[in-house]
């Protein structure tokens, strides 16, 4: 788990950086279900995080993730 691994670190005496890319995107049967489940998973994460102590996490999200297929930015700026 998570938690495990944390603190396996944490007794290595490791700087601990956690990079969280991971959540589902594109159709899916319930997408009201998988929203949910993709800001849970990063609750969850968060938590953990604060729980162990100094941690430092990098959250990224793909530009897919927030621009549907066809969309530009009203400012004709991708980023």
């Amino acid at each position: 788990t998570m938690e495990h691994a944390l603190d396996h670190a944490k007794s290595q005496g490791e700087n601990i950086c956690v990079y969280h890319v991971a959540s589902v995107f594109g159709p899916t049967e319930d997408p009201i279900q998988t929203a949910h489940d993709n800001v849970q998973g990063t609750e969850d994460l968060v938590r953990v995080l604060a729980k162990n102590g100094k941690c430092r996490l990098v959250l990224t999200s793909s530009m897919a993730a927030v621009r549907g297929t066809g969309q530009d930015p009203l400012n004709g700026q991708f980023y």
